[in-house]
């Protein structure tokens, strides 16, 4: 099946359609484990989901949450850290049960013990119900880079200059941006049940006509995708403004 398209007028629309994704996901079965991503796309929708929280009472009580990736070396009280990053824009304004939070650790002294154990979470939880997605200017999803094997597990990577650029800006990633990271692999990524990524701005179509139109390929790790049941695509119009089709 291919991954189902929807493009946005108001790119505020897609956080409100991304939030009714998980209301609806949360109301049939409660404790849903969930992936989430880092980075400025997804700020907006853990925005309204907190209003949502507030307005609605949404009960997380019950909910597993994972996040997708973590630079190594940090530890999560720095500001560069994806935990850091959503306890600030999520967790805490969302008063998500600590318990319920699951993170990969990039200050782990055994990385790949570390990287097992996440993998045995997630199997524990019952897989990942609902993983939403972000893109990478060169395709990666999650920290899987190009090249990344599409049956990937979680574990270590080398990050790619273009990457290290794009989150830390090209001078600093020179010198001082972390150049390892850890991330769950592709094949983690497929076992999800239901994916939504969302991709906005000029600067990810390239990488979103890559994905959804040129055949799978590991030069394009969220062309990965194009092998998933149930995959849904938000885009705003400059996202998708090289596609030749829209729908």
């Amino acid at each position: 099946m291919k991954p189902k398209i929807i493009i946005f007028e108001d790119p505020s629309e897609i956080s409100k359609y991304a939030v009714e994704q998980i209301e609806s996901e949360l109301n049939k079965k409660p404790n849903l484990a969930i992936g989430l991503p880092t980075g400025k796309t997804v700020i907006p929708v853990y925005n309204e989901l907190v209003r949502v929280y507030k307005d609605k009472k949404l009960n997380f009580s019950k909910t597993k949450i994972f996040d997708l990736d973590e630079y190594i070396g940090l530890s999560p009280e720095q500001k560069d850290s994806f935990e850091y990053f959503l306890n600030k824009n999520l967790f805490k304004r969302g008063k998500i049960p600590e318990k319920n939070l699951h993170f990969l650790k990039g200050s782990a002294i055994n990385i790949t013990r570390e990287c097992e154990e996440y993998e045995e979470k997630i199997k524990k939880a019952g897989g990942i119900d609902l993983m939403f997605l972000g893109i990478g200017v060169n395709g990666h999803i999650a920290f899987n880079e190009p090249g990344s094997p599409f049956d990937s597990r979680t574990r270590e990577v080398i990050l790619t200059y273009q990457t290290k650029a794009s989150n830390f800006g090209k001078i600093f990633s020179l010198f001082k941006s972390p150049k390892r990271a850890l991330t769950i692999g592709i094949g983690t990524i497929l076992e999800s049940k239901k994916i939504i990524l969302i991709a906005t701005g000029n600067h990810k179509a390239k990488a979103v006509k890559e994905m959804l139109e040129s055949p799978a390929s590991t030069k394009c790790p969220a062309s990965a995708l194009q092998n998933h049941d149930d995959v849904t695509i938000l885009l705003d119009k400059k996202a998708a403004a090289l596609l030749k089709k829209k729908s």
